[in-house]
């Protein structure tokens, strides 16, 4: 009789253990299978949403001061939005690097690099200058939206994973927005963008880049 009720009990347990055992699965970041050609790793996408935060982080921070006490209006409120912005994208990452355990594998991942760290550099440059002019806003701006605009776009061709992928193009989207606003007040002061970024990889549709 003890035998046929574990016999029947059994499966589930199994099912039980099965379930506690998925819902705690912690990815890997250096899996040992490599992806497939083209395709980037987990350590990649934890990278990203890093690297992606603190840029957000830091063009929030030096967007601050003109948000508030920049000189003409236009550059004022141009300072606001992306100071909101990027402070709700912040959350954003933070939340989606949440669900994949990135704190665990924050330690392999090492400091930024490449055009990313250049960015960062670049925006915590800013946050020393004791005026507030739009000239020197609007100069980095031009300088650090193209790493936003290919950090998210590399990020959305090559990862597998499919909600950072679709997270990845909308965001893209809205830089491209904030990207054209800063170049149309940029031509106020004789800034012009990259030309290399005035045009749209096709897969994401018209209207990428500065308007000229």
């Amino acid at each position: 009789m003890l035998r046929r009720k574990f016999l029947l009990a059994a499966p589930g347990l199994l099912a039980a253990e099965a379930a506690w055992s998925q819902a705690n699965i912690v990815p890997d970041p250096t899996p040992r299978l490599p992806p497939r050609p083209g395709q980037g790793s987990p350590a990649d996408d934890l990278r990203f949403l890093r690297d992606s935060a603190m840029l957000s982080a830091a063009q929030a921070e030096a967007a601050a001061p003109l948000a508030e006490r920049a000189t003409q209006a236009d550059t004022r409120q141009f300072a606001a939005s992306v100071m909101d912005y990027h402070r709700r994208l912040v959350q954003a990452l933070a939340a989606l690097a949440a669900q994949r355990n990135a704190e665990r594998a924050a330690g392999a991942l090492g400091a930024p690099e490449g055009r990313p760290a250049q960015a960062l550099r670049r925006l915590e440059n800013l946050r020393g200058a004791t005026a507030v002019e739009g000239r020197d806003f609007l100069t980095a701006q031009m300088e650090v939206y193209p790493t936003f605009i290919e950090m998210y776009q590399t990020q959305a061709s090559h990862t597998s994973d499919r909600e950072l992928a679709g997270f990845a193009i909308t965001t893209m989207n809205t830089l491209q927005e904030e990207f054209s606003a800063a170049a149309r007040l940029g031509n106020q002061y004789g800034l012009s963008p990259p030309e290399r970024l005035l045009g749209n990889p096709p897969q994401y549709g018209p209207g990428a880049g500065p308007r000229r």
